[in-house]
């Protein structure tokens, strides 16, 4: 018996040899399989706190909306699009790389939309902001004005 195992285990060494080659490749595509996976469970997550954040801010939207927020309030949920959106930008680099492989993500192309949604709303409150400092440090037109100012620029003259 002692001879016959030995004789087998002379084999699964050739065997052992044999597969070696391709085991590495093999674990590194794996690997970055589970990267993609790994990577479509965040993108969900993102796209999940996107959606609370912005079920949030709709208490904000308008006169018909149920819910008022305080302008604190609203600073905050300013800050946590920026937060998202910050985060965001380590999900799509980590997005592009694993497409660049061969390897899908789901949702990501929901994801990218939303990030340039996001981005753009951010620029939209951004410059709002910057012209209200404007005005309160007297480099800007009252409202009264800007629209007198429209009312004469779309009115036929006399």
């Amino acid at each position: 018996m002692g001879e016959r195992l030995s004789f087998l285990k002379k084999y699964l060494n050739i065997f052992d040899q044999q597969a070696g080659p391709w085991k590495r490749p093999h674990d590194e595509v794996m690997e970055a399989y589970q990267r993609a996976d790994d990577l479509s469970e965040a993108v969900a997550y993102g796209l999940f706190l996107l959606d609370r954040i912005e079920h949030s801010s709709e208490g904000a939207a308008g006169p018909e909306a149920a819910v008022r927020v305080t302008m604190s309030e609203a600073k905050t949920l300013c800050d946590f699009h920026e937060w998202w959106y910050a985060n965001a930008g380590a999900l799509l680099a980590g997005i592009d790389a694993s497409e660049a492989a061969g390897f899908a993500v789901k949702k990501a192309t929901e994801f990218r939309e939303a990030h340039r949604r996001v981005g753009e709303q951010m620029h939209a409150v951004r410059k709002l902001q910057q012209s209200i400092v404007d005005f309160e440090e007297g480099r800007g037109v009252s409202l009264e004005d800007a629209l007198h100012g429209l009312r004469r620029f779309w009115s036929p003259e006399p």
